[in-house]
């Protein structure tokens, strides 16, 4: 596994879970990270599973009903990774019309 988004992917498999590669949590004001969609039973299992796989930090938690949806702000998803490289260039751009 290449990086810590992949191993979250792996491990929703494992939980036979959803992965949610774009996901904006409380508090996040908009960004996206990674997460999984999982029952509340699993949420042990998950954490385990996570540091297990390398994943140290034990991730937010926000309850959905009868689920809850574990992510991790800090793991950058590749969408916000692009966004960021979208925003540089235009600074960039910016610059150079000066």
């Amino acid at each position: 596994m290449q990086n810590k988004i992949d191993i979250i992917d792996y491990l929703a498999g494992k939980l036979d879970a959803e992965f949610i590669q774009c996901y904006s949590g409380r508090g996040m004001y908009g960004a996206k990270c990674a997460a999984i969609s999982v029952e509340r039973t699993q949420l042990y299992e998950t954490i385990q599973l996570a540091t297990i796989f390398g994943i140290k930090e034990i991730g937010e938690v926000d309850s959905m009903g009868q689920g809850l949806v574990i992510y991790w702000p800090d793991i950058e998803t590749e969408e916000k990774e692009e966004q960021e490289e979208e925003e540089e260039e235009e600074e960039e751009e910016e610059e150079e019309d000066f």
